[in-house]
């Protein structure tokens, strides 16, 4: 992991940072995925204070594409997000991508016979299982627990109804949070966060106007990735024009560009930091922070794009989101598949399928990845698609 120091006074309380404890930012929000750290840049009090408002806005923001997506922290688990249809069920999306029930069903039924009764129940996991039957055998002892564990039965459904969320960023919390991010990256590049005399006022006082613009004009991005959507921040110092400027995007889909000084005067300087979300993986990136005057001032003036600009921008990124979803769903699948086969058959896990039981094996994985096909089929999904490997997942 790349570390940087910058200075000595924080650049949120401008007290010195010995004082408080030295805390190792990270450029872009860990929540999402970021790595890279610069040290002397904000003290440890002002760290955990912008990452419990700004940079948990981000995620809130984020959150259900980082989990379509992938994203891989460098620090803590990431968590499940509750997600909603637009026939209003209520479900939890998954970090690896799948979706599970928001809340245990449980329904006791008399039987059919008069004799008994039926247990209709949905859970989550094995274990809530175990504990549902275990609760039960605890108030009707006639229950062999082990046998109805030994009968219990997995099963996959897919939505007939798609998720909502919406794809709005930048807000006062968010918008600061990316600023931050710019600012932090002009540090790891050796400038003073003072010199970021546009910008830094926007962190400091909470009725300062925003500091950056969308930018959906041009892709200022070569050599883009097309598996993925990658996280990037990129800064450039110009001592002749005497602009220095960053540029934050997220996911592909969330573009600014931040002004942070119009008298910068040290030397030229580019530098970016771009990254794969799913695994932290850096990613050689250009990224063109030459603006024309008339860029500039729709800069300034946050009408750097058209809402058709930002729509074609959305629509390209949330479709390799969606695709990354869909690879990931099949893989997962057919690795379950895999699995049920080999359970079947009594093939211990790792071990080659004799030949004698290629053909049953075959069938079972069949049976078991059968109900995904069929869904991708109705929903108009690309098969070869969804089998495609990419190194890049």
């Amino acid at each position: 992991m790349e570390k940087t120091s910058n200075q000595n006074v924080c650049a949120l309380c401008d007290d010195p940072i010995a004082l408080k404890g030295d805390s190792g930012e990270h450029i872009i929000p860990n929540s999402i995925g970021g790595r890279r750290k610069v040290w002397g840049f904000v003290c440890r009090d002002c760290n955990s204070r912008a990452g419990d408002s700004w940079d948990v806005e981000i995620w809130r923001q984020f959150s259900h594409i980082a989990l379509m997506h992938g994203v891989d922290r460098d620090r803590g688990e990431v968590p499940a997000v509750l997600v909603k249809t637009v026939s209003g069920k209520q479900l939890m999306l998954l970090p690896d991508g799948s979706l599970m029930p928001q809340k245990i069903t449980f329904e006791k039924v008399p039987h059919a016979q008069g004799k008994g009764f039926l247990i209709n129940a949905t859970v989550r996991n094995t274990q809530e299982a175990g504990q549902m039957v275990r609760n039960l055998a605890a108030k009707h002892p006639e229950i062999n627990v082990e046998e109805m564990l030994s009968n219990l039965k997995s099963s996959s459904e897919f939505l007939d109804s798609p998720i909502t969320f919406g794809a709005g960023f930048s807000d006062p919390l968010g918008g600061r949070s990316m600023v931050k991010t710019a600012i932090a990256m002009a540090a790891h590049a050796g400038v003073k966060p003072s010199a970021c005399d546009l910008a830094l006022p926007y962190l400091l006082n909470k009725d300062c106007q925003a500091s950056y613009g969308l930018f959906y004009a041009r892709d200022l991005v070569s050599k883009r990735p097309t598996g993925y959507t990658p996280h990037i921040v990129s800064v450039r110092g110009d001592p002749i024009s005497g602009y220095l400027w960053g540029y934050v995007e997220y996911f592909g889909m969330a573009r600014i560009v931040v002004p942070l000084s119009d008298s910068y005067d040290g030397t030229s300087l580019s530098s970016t930091y771009a990254f794969n979300p799913a695994n932290g993986k850096e990613v050689d990136i250009d990224v063109d922070l030459s603006f024309s005057d008339d860029e500039i001032e729709r800069i300034k003036a946050n009408e750097a794009y058209t809402d058709e600009q930002y729509a074609a921008v959305v629509y390209s990124s949330f479709g390799i989101v969606y695709f990354r979803s869909v690879r990931r769903q099949f893989r997962k699948t057919f690795a379950e598949s895999v699995a049920y086969a080999a359970s079947k058959l009594g093939i211990p896990a790792g071990e080659a399928v004799p030949p004698t039981q290629a053909k049953e094996f075959a069938g079972y994985l069949t049976e078991n990845l059968q109900p995904l096909i069929v869904h991708m089929m109705a929903s108009g999904i690309p098969i070869a698609e969804a089998m495609r490997i990419d190194e890049d997942d």
